[in-house]
């Protein structure tokens, strides 16, 4: 790539915002490893690529700019595609402790007003009972593996786009919302 080209894509995205690191990272060093997960290996340009698409699957949907994405599974390389959607497309990440029983779920599902749920796959059976106790979830969404009434974050990565989603992203625009333990009373949402 020559140097003016090469300038002109790295000045795509507003300098400090995460959006701007993803793309930085995938443009100067396409091949480095961003992620190992078990035998796996996702390079800068890999990511960059599976968050493409997976934000034009949820604009797809009409998740748009600002709407939260509610996260719930244990550790696996498909939260932090939510995580890089949420910085290069807006989106708010809400990642939920997998450890909460099923009323403390509810209020906090419920509290940060996700749109979208992603469902770790060893927890979508619990999730499939509460739906009824999520009016405003409109998609459910499974990692790792296909399940019962979710789509899958597998399949919408191969289906939608890898090219790069026309969002502008600000620095002061929120990310995430990590809540407080709640050891006076029920957890609070902090928007960082």
């Amino acid at each position: 790539m020559s140097e003016p080209l090469l300038l002109k894509e790295l000045s795509r995205y507003q300098i400090g915002t995460y959006a701007d690191i993803v793309y930085r990272n995938a443009i100067l060093h396409p091949h480095d490893e961003a992620f190992t997960y078990g035998p796996e290996r996702v390079s800068f340009s890999q990511f960059n690529e599976r968050i493409n698409s997976l934000i034009h699957a949820l604009n797809g949907m009409r998740i748009k700019k600002g709407d939260v994405l509610g996260i719930l599974s244990w550790n696996c390389l498909e939260y932090m595609d939510v995580f890089g959607a949420a910085m290069k497309g807006g989106f708010i990440a809400s990642p939920f402790n997998s450890r909460l029983k099923a009323d403390e779920l509810e209020y906090l599902i419920n509290y940060s007003e996700s749109k979208v749920l992603f469902v770790g796959s060893e927890l979508a059976d619990t999730i499939n009972e509460l739906r009824p106790r999520f009016p405003k979830v409109e998609h459910y969404i499974s990692f790792e593996a296909p399940a019962q009434n979710m789509l899958s974050h597998g399949e919408l990565l191969k289906s939608h786009s890898i090219e790069e989603p026309d969002v502008l992203v600000m620095e002061d625009n929120p990310l995430i919302i990590f809540y407080t333990s709640g050891t006076t009373g029920v957890p609070r949402g902090a928007l960082y």
